[in-house]
């Protein structure tokens, strides 16, 4: 584990809030009041956060405002498909298909691609924190969704996927980002390269925003276009039963807002 995913796992609930638990326990062995206070308020949050309506409200907000209309002046030139993650599919993990949100993020892809007609870039890593891929970024041969011999990666699964089972062909596969921003960075390597500074970004609603940030810090103008609608929620009573639904969505929710945050400072 990185330092980073050291401190993102130490800053995002559930594990911040439990520390902050034990912590107020521990406080109330000498203040009282004060220690009990904190512990309350860290659990009560962690049962807000374990509310449907919590986490639809986070990945609503996300997704509102998009820059969803590309500017006049500089219309985009690429498409280019963000990763999230992909399946295995032998005991031995060395062959990968797109995993559920990766193979959303494709169809999409492949649609604004077709009606477009511009040329794709696909974008994602080694899988499974496996060695970086040393071979040509702006294109190559598409390999059974490897991305080298010892490092298959995400952008290879894409491009399989898109080829064989879409009848698209990426131009270009962006193998050696471990992270969205490392994302923008290779891919923009690549499209500057091939005079292109304005894009169609297909992600889900929920990641777009800082995926943009990310983007524009780079260089590149991004025209969102986000999987599927993220609506913002309608009240209902059983929205506010805690549910392990509920607080998978806040997790995501806090999670993109955070790295929205940390993107912003960066940029």
């Amino acid at each position: 584990m990185s330092a980073l995913d050291l401190i993102k796992a130490l800053i995002l609930p559930p594990v911040s809030l439990l520390l902050l638990v034990l912590f107020g326990l521990l406080l109330s062995l000498r203040w009282r009041r004060t220690g009990w206070v904190l512990s309350m308020g860290a659990a009560l949050a962690m049962l807000v956060l374990a509310m449907p309506i919590t986490g639809a409200l986070l990945m609503a907000g996300l997704a509102a405002d998009l820059p969803r209309t590309p500017p006049p002046t500089n219309l985009p030139a690429a498409v280019v498909i963000l990763s999230a993650e992909a399946r295995p599919l032998d005991a031995a993990r060395t062959v990968f298909e797109p995993g559920p949100l990766t193979w959303e993020r494709l169809i999409a892809g492949g649609r604004i691609a077709r009606i477009s007609r511009l040329p794709i870039l696909v974008s994602g890593g080694p899988i499974d924190g496996g060695p970086i891929d040393s071979g040509p970024i702006n294109g190559g041969s598409i390999n059974g969704g490897r991305g080298g011999e010892d490092a298959p990666t995400l952008a290879g699964t894409m491009a399989t996927a898109l080829t064989q089972l879409l009848n698209l062909t990426p131009r270009w596969q962006e193998t050696r980002s471990r992270d969205t921003w490392e994302n923008a960075r290779y891919s923009a390597e690549i499209l500057r390269s091939n005079g292109i500074a304005s894009v169609y970004l297909v992600s889900h609603g929920w990641h777009l925003r800082r995926a943009i940030l990310a983007f524009r810090h780079f260089g590149i103008t991004a025209t969102a276009v986000p999987v599927r609608p993220t609506p913002w929620p309608s009240v209902r009573t059983q929205d506010f039963i805690p549910s392990l639904g509920g607080w998978t969505a806040s997790f995501y929710g806090m999670h993109e807002w955070i790295g929205e945050i940390y993107y912003a400072m960066r940029g």
